[in-house]
């Protein structure tokens, strides 16, 4: 490991000791009013990707068309190649770059319209839904916020610590 990724890992370790340490060090009425904010905070977070999540949803809902029509024309491309053995093609050279052309229009076609839907699905859904898992996490923990976000401090150093000792 250099000495660089030591320092992130010392980095994340002191930060999670800090706030899983506040816990016992500090008077329950502060330790109840900083987890208060950061509890107003992180739903204030959780509202924004449960806007975004449903957002995406109804852009699914309202593309479901050109996706399925989309994927239709991926699998058409596929058939096509699948039964180019199955055609008799012999001497007609412009049927045979017909053939081709359109097998490759479709495909790519599709795949480029498919793709160009599903970026504004997936990435909502993806990263939404697993920062969605995490602000659950944090809000439902017993300790509190802050020690939940300590706690996952700490378990990201283990992880990091993990990745550079095995690379």
């Amino acid at each position: 490991m250099t000495i660089d990724q030591q320092l992130l890992i010392l980095n994340f370790q002191i930060l999670a000791g800090i706030l899983m340490g506040l816990d016992y060090l500090m008077p329950e009425s502060w330790r109840k009013n900083l987890n208060d904010q950061t509890s107003i905070r992180i739903l204030n977070v959780q509202e924004g990707i449960d806007l975004d999540i449903l957002k995406a949803w109804e852009h699914a809902k309202n593309n479901i068309v050109v996706i399925v029509v989309s994927i239709l024309m991926i699998f058409s491309s596929i058939l096509m190649i699948y039964f180019t053995d199955f055609l008799i093609f012999e001497g007609k050279y412009i049927l045979i770059a017909l053939w081709i052309v359109s097998i490759v229009v479709l495909f790519f076609m599709g795949f480029a319209t498919l793709l160009n839907v599903s970026a504004d699905i997936i990435v909502p859904i993806g990263l939404g839904g697993s920062l969605r898992v995490f602000t659950t996490l944090i809000l439902a923990s017993p300790k509190g916020p802050l020690a939940a976000i300590g706690f996952l401090c700490l378990c990201t150093s283990f992880i990091l610590r993990y990745k550079y000792l095995s690379t």
